[in-house]
């Protein structure tokens, strides 16, 4: 039922919903969303055809991660440009190495991508982290 409403462009984007999708990690969204003003970023939810309801997390017009819903957790999706230094400047940073073996290559190479899925307040920290490398990563 939760991935219905997820691809229905119907669906109310209300603080009933993301309760309903997140559930005991609602209280870790309300405190990831109201924390997002201290980094200067606002999410416009917005419904695409080929994924459903995507958030893109935006510090003035520049995309910082986009955002998704799933049942029981959410998650927040890094694009970078795959130079060397971004590489090593990511896998420097003091977060998970689950995060670090999970970055992926676009099929030209010229990007990378890095997800962070968050089911427990404490895993917001590694969030928190990758948001003000990418707002320095140009």
């Amino acid at each position: 039922m939760i991935e219905q409403l997820l691809k229905d462009p119907n669906t109310k984007l209300t603080d009933e919903f993301f309760a309903q999708v997140l559930g005991n990690n609602y209280k870790t969204w309300e405190t990831f969303s109201k924390s997002l003003s201290t980094y200067d970023i606002s999410i416009e939810w917005r419904y695409y055809k080929d994924g459903g309801w995507l958030g893109k997390a935006l510090n003035k017009k520049r995309t910082i991660f986009w955002g998704s819903l799933s049942d029981g957790f959410f998650s927040a999706s890094f694009n970078f440009s795959n130079k060397p230094e971004l590489v090593e400047g990511i896998e420097n940073l003091d977060i998970s190495d689950d995060i670090k073996n999970d970055i992926t290559a676009t099929p030209s190479g010229k990007y990378i991508g890095v997800t962070i899925n968050i089911s427990k307040e404490a895993e917001l920290l590694d969030l928190y982290k990758m948001i003000d490398f990418k707002k320095l990563a140009k």
